[in-house]
């Protein structure tokens, strides 16, 4: 017998377009490298910066109207020289937490809004950082880095202590009442998006190669395996109506995989011939079926997080039970590095398959993005553009986000269209501020956050509409009315949970009647 070739080593042979991809990866690395690498050289230059403007301001009196426009232009010339935004000088008050600026210098990127705002002489009260106050304090005569994000800017500032000045009357230094500070700052947006815009231009080169890739490999595969395998196909499907006439041999051409296929079949003809009218008796839909919605529930069940968790600070219970066909209830819930706690709830339109894919790349969406320390609204912003994209079912998803901070005792949370969580504290209180619609239709679609306190004993309670739209034997609604009136059956105990005791009441709401949709439920109890 000759020895097989492997089709699959001939498809390798034309592979090399796969080169090309990597050769676009190869570049995006080289742009996040270049990106970080340009992130230190701002540091660096808003550091010179500062230092350079210590230097200069340690030879006169900044508190002297004397040459004021002369160092307001020298800090000017210092923006320009180290290409940062702003280079100023300001008197700190610790007690009011107030900056008075003495000098301030701006670089080409300055808004307009701070030159109207931030000029020599203003003084903007409850404005200090803790950052500028760390400076302030400190007595070595080094800078520290802070980095600050808003809605707005991205900001990368150095702080620098002035101390004393030089007196060219008494040429000797002489020491302010209280330290001066120095700060430079940069702004990252612009650098930002262009570094953005420069990844949107490889993106779309690889997409556009990897098109290319696909339609070759397509071409390969056609001519060497989809057209020998049609003619398997064809005699296959031809099987049942040719066994009584007699199945004719299916022809053996060459020694790779397919000629093997080829030989293969014609023995299992004569094999199947003998068990044919046996497996026609099988229900062969209804176990395919059986076999993916069990393949589902095991993936559903995969992705959730467990029902009892304890962290240093939080208790975490969660309950699912899913109807009798698979559905696409979720939660989710990570204790982030920052000792935050990111919770959701969400439950998919529809039931089935595709309900069921759809709540796995929503479960991924939401997890991968939390861990990245976005707020709430930011994640479901993201999240319902993802979703958004290619949803040719329209299917849609209803979400709670919210993440709770250990360390001011706010969560803060963001509505997707679901059903409004409660807060049991000294009373049962629905969140119903950051209320949006829900995610998977609409790609500009808005979302805000909102923000509650949570102390110590208060635990938040969220979950779908299995619970309150859980129907009897007379088809009555168990409602949200008796949903709250057996959370306030749990306010001020430490050991009722509420999650056993709404779901003791409904098992004896539902008795003898059908589950007609998931049930998930999810609670945060602060310890």
């Amino acid at each position: 017998m000759n020895k097989m070739k492997s089709i699959f080593f001939r498809i390798g042979l034309f592979m090399l377009p796969v080169v090309l991809l990597l050769e676009a990866v190869v570049m995006l690395l080289t742009y996040n490298i270049t990106y970080e690498s340009n992130m230190e050289r701002c540091k660096q230059n808003i550091q010179n910066a500062a230092e350079t403007t210590v230097k200069y301001s340690q030879a006169m009196d900044l508190y002297s109207s004397a040459a004021q426009i002369q160092r307001e232009g020298e800090f000017a010339r210092y923006c320009k020289m180290f290409d940062v935004t702003y280079i100023y000088a300001v008197e700190i008050d610790p007690e009011d937490r107030s900056a008075t600026y003495l000098v301030i210098g701006f670089g080409e990127d300055a808004s307009e809004e701070a030159k109207k705002t931030r000029y020599s002489g203003v003084r903007v009260t409850g404005a200090v950082t803790d950052a500028e106050l760390e400076a302030f304090n400190k007595t070595d005569g080094e800078g520290i880095f802070r980095h600050y994000r808003n809605k707005l800017d991205d900001t990368l500032v150095y702080y620098m202590p002035v101390f004393s000045y030089y007196d060219s009357g008494s040429l000797e230094f002489i020491d302010y009442d209280s330290p001066l500070l120095i700060g430079a700052e940069i702004s990252l947006t612009g650098i930002k998006r262009t570094f953005q815009a420069h990844f949107r231009q490889i993106a779309f080169l690889t997409v556009a190669l990897t098109l290319v890739m696909l339609i070759i490999f397509g071409l390969i595969l056609y001519f060497m395996v989809t057209k020998p395998l049609r003619r398997i196909s064809r005699r296959m499907s031809s099987f049942v109506t040719d066994r009584e006439k007699g199945i004719e041999p299916l022809a053996v051409r060459g020694s790779d995989e397919l000629a093997q296929m080829a030989s293969s079949f014609n023995t299992m003809t004569e094999e199947i011939d003998r068990y044919i009218n046996d497996i026609d008796t099988l229900h062969r839909e209804q176990h395919t079926r059986e076999a993916e919605l069990n393949i589902a529930r095991s993936i559903q069940k995969g992705l959730l997080q467990p029902e009892l968790t304890d962290s240093g600070t939080v208790r975490l219970h969660a309950y699912m039970l899913p109807a009798r066909d698979v559905g696409g209830d979720l939660y989710d819930y990570h204790v982030l590095d920052d000792g935050r706690v990111f919770v959701t709830i969400a439950d998919v339109s529809g039931k089935g398959i595709s309900a069921a894919l759809f709540m796995s790349r929503a479960i991924t969406l939401l997890h991968q993005d939390a861990e990245k320390g976005y707020s709430p609204a930011e994640i479901l912003d993201g999240y319902n553009k993802a979703l958004a994209e290619n949803n040719s079912r329209r299917l849609f998803i209803t979400t709670f986000a919210a993440v709770w901070d250990p360390r001011t005792s706010e969560l803060t949370y963001s509505n997707a269209g679901h059903n409004y969580p409660y807060i049991l504290s000294d009373k049962v209180t629905p969140l119903t501020d950051g209320h949006g619609v829900a995610a998977g239709l609409f790609t500009n679609a808005v979302f805000k956050n909102a923000v509650v306190k949570l102390n110590k004993g208060d635990t938040l309670f969220l979950y779908t509409d299995g619970v309150n739209e859980a129907e009897n034997t007379a088809g009555e609604y168990y409602s949200t009315e008796r949903l709250e009136e057996q959370l306030s059956h749990c306010l001020g105990s430490d050991h009722d949970e509420p999650i056993d005791v709404v779901l003791s009441d409904l098992n004896r709401f539902t008795a003898g009647a059908e589950q007609n949709d998931d049930i998930t439920m999810l609670t945060l109890r602060i310890k």
